[in-house]
């Protein structure tokens, strides 16, 4: 079940100590085909999360647990992936965790 013609790359170091997996791609995301942080969610992670946290972009991998922009359709307000989208695509964010390692 392809949600849009664009798979969204993760973006980051691989192995990394920390894994940050967002729930599916902004259309700004979409239309650079990798994770890059552009919308609201993304900015707020860049500009104030990581920062607090003590890392930035440079030393954290970032995935999307679906990545692919899901369709919006009435009823399913911010086109968030529902159960049968996230089953699919389950096992690509698995082999990403065990590539990157993550510590948290």
């Amino acid at each position: 079940m392809r949600l849009s013609s664009v798979e969204v790359k993760g973006e980051g170091p691989q192995p990394s100590d920390v894994l940050v997996v967002g729930q599916n791609p902004g259309r700004p995301d979409e239309k650079g085909g990798i994770f890059e942080a552009k919308t609201w969610t993304g900015k707020k992670l860049r500009s104030a999360l990581l920062p607090f946290a003590g890392l930035d972009m440079a030393t954290v991998r970032c995935e999307y647990l679906v990545p692919c922009r899901p369709p919006r359709e009435p009823g399913r307000g911010d086109a968030q992936p529902n159960r049968a989208e996230i089953t699919e695509w389950w096992p690509r964010l698995m082999s990403a965790v065990e590539a990157t390692e993550p510590k948290v």
